[in-house]
């Protein structure tokens, strides 16, 4: 039904890119990846989009596992809106994911000169940093937060801590490095 519903969208409105975008990722979900690829060569030819919808087209090939098309709209956005740190981001995301380590951390790098505590950043320029000295460079997902593997071992981190019953939790948030 859905698909349907997008191709009923597409017939009333050949450039529209969510219908594209939609059908794309229900054609890659059902296994049809020649009908896949022809919606993201229609959206590989679309011209003069906002940066809102480019980022769309840029999430859709992330969604698909084609970093290196997502990374190319990333950078149409970048250069259209070179301090926004979302944008960077995502474009850090996906030069990680394409092997391109150094420019990874160079995105990161660029968000943390914009905003020096920005934590987030600090988290993902380590790991591009680490990658690009030849440590492991598993497949980042492409979410605004810290890894999900991240969060289990900080939660984790944080449980082991509060087990402590003698007062050193309070020492170790006032102290210990991974608090900060």
């Amino acid at each position: 039904k859905a698909v349907e519903t997008a191709l009923r969208v597409q017939n009333a409105q050949p450039f529209n890119l969510h219908a594209a975008c939609n059908l794309a990722l229900f054609y890659a979900d059902i296994g049809d990846a020649e009908r896949a690829a022809q919606q993201l060569t229609r959206l590989d030819a679309l011209e003069d989009i906002e940066p809102e919808d480019m980022h769309k087209v840029a999430l859709t090939y992330c969604e698909l596992g084609e970093h290196d098309s997502a990374y190319r709209w990333f950078l149409r956005i970048v250069a259209m809106q070179p301090y926004d740190t979302r944008i960077l981001h995502f474009a850090g995301l996906a030069a990680y994911n394409c092997g391109l380590h150094a420019e990874a951390a160079a995105h990161f790098a660029r968000i943390l000169r914009i905003d020096p505590k920005n934590s987030l950043a600090a988290y993902y320029s380590a790991k591009a940093e680490n990658a690009k000295a030849g440590g492991p460079a598993k497949e980042l997902e492409y979410v605004y937060q810290v890894q999900f593997d991240e969060i289990k071992r900080r939660i984790k981190y944080l449980n082991d801590c509060l087990k402590h019953k003698n007062g050193s939790f309070e020492q170790k948030w006032g102290e210990d490095a991974y608090f900060k």
